[in-house]
């Protein structure tokens, strides 16, 4: 290796530990933990909107991450409902492999579960969703996750826009479980 080749060799490492390192320094500077939430009323009693939520095999008519691979595996664990219910997938690099597990159930209320990433990266996060009367026929939705942010996943967040990608899908699945519980 010739002397120039060594310098332009030193240059180009040089060059990368600056931006390894910026990287590393920006993404110390996100915050520790990450929430995100969108909510819609639906034109619904709790009761129904809670019972295709609290039921994760009801998840399918409605929920956003099953049409991400239309072949994913679905395994269900535990009691058809509530506390304890967990639902495992694996599917395509889109929809990952992971676990969802109801924590807690309060009836009409709130249902709170876990959720195991395996792939594309493990993570874990909580999530909910909560029910709010609004007028005589209507029901406040509220759908949210949240977490601690952790290195990788600030790293991440440097480069894809987490929040947007979750309100996007948030939303989406808003509206099919609004469509499910108003017809």
């Amino acid at each position: 290796m010739t002397s120039k080749s060594k310098k332009i060799l030193g240059i180009i490492v040089a060059a990368l530990i600056v931006i390894i390192a910026g990287i590393c320094g920006m993404a110390s500077l996100q915050p520790a933990t990450f929430r995100y939430e969108r909510s819609m009323v639906m034109n619904a009693p709790a009761a129904e909107i809670f019972a295709q939520v609290n039921e994760l095999q009801k998840w399918a008519a409605w929920s956003p991450w099953d049409d991400l691979d239309p072949n994913m595996k679905m395994t269900f664990e535990g009691p058809a409902a509530g506390v304890g219910a967990v639902t495992r997938w694996d599917g395509n690099a889109q929809a990952g492999k992971g676990a969802m597990t109801i924590t807690e159930s309060v009836p009409d209320q709130k249902v709170t579960y876990r959720l195991d990433f395996e792939k594309p990266f493990k993570s874990t996060a909580l999530s909910d969703m909560t029910f709010e009367p609004q007028g005589s026929s209507g029901t406040l939705v509220k759908w949210s996750m949240y977490g601690d942010n952790t290195f990788p996943g600030k790293i991440i967040s440097l480069f894809i826009d987490c929040e947007k990608m979750m309100a996007e899908q948030y939303d989406k699945g808003l509206t099919s479980l609004k469509a499910v519980v108003e017809q």
